[in-house]
């Protein structure tokens, strides 16, 4: 196994930072991590509340203005961010995030993480061709979900074993 240089710097793509239980999760997550091992960065599409909490615990908040539902500027930004600050791996929250995220994990051969906190995420055919797309391209790719139920039916939604 190859060196890592610590911190290992992680880019957390959501959608928006309102308060929600995703975006109260991801401060909680950030927050509690020693920084001298993971440096967390966030990049959103909307700015929020949620962004001075973020803030107070020194973690970086990048917004990346989402122009229209499918924005591939937006996706050349973020790729852009990640090569410039050599980021490590593509932690994504949400559909669109994965989208976008997951694109730029591809692209730029970044590992991926993909948190599926509820099935409005798989609710789109286009979000769901696009997770299968990443789960069997960009390599390392690893989903979690909040409940064995959601498990089962990204499985099925994505037909992917």
């Amino acid at each position: 196994m190859g060196n890592i240089n610590l911190p290992v710097k992680v880019l957390n793509v959501i959608e928006d930072l309102d308060v929600g239980g995703t975006e109260i999760a991801l401060f909680r997550i950030t927050s509690s991590f020693d920084k001298n091992i993971i440096s967390s960065i966030v990049c959103t599409f909307r700015d929020g509340p949620v962004s001075g909490y973020l803030r107070k615990a020194n973690i970086p908040v990048h917004v990346i203005p989402k122009k229209r539902p499918w924005d591939l500027k937006l996706l050349m930004k973020l790729i852009t961010f990640v090569i410039k600050n050599e980021i490590q791996i593509i932690h994504c929250r949400g559909g669109r995030p994965t989208v976008y995220g997951g694109a730029a994990a591809f692209f730029t051969r970044t590992p991926l993480v993909i948190s599926v906190h509820g099935e409005k995420a798989l609710q789109y055919p286009r979000e769901v061709q696009c997770l299968k797309f990443f789960v069997q391209n960009c390599k390392p790719c690893i989903i979690i979900s909040v409940s064995n139920h959601l498990k089962s039916e990204i499985y099925r939604r994505t037909a992917l074993n």
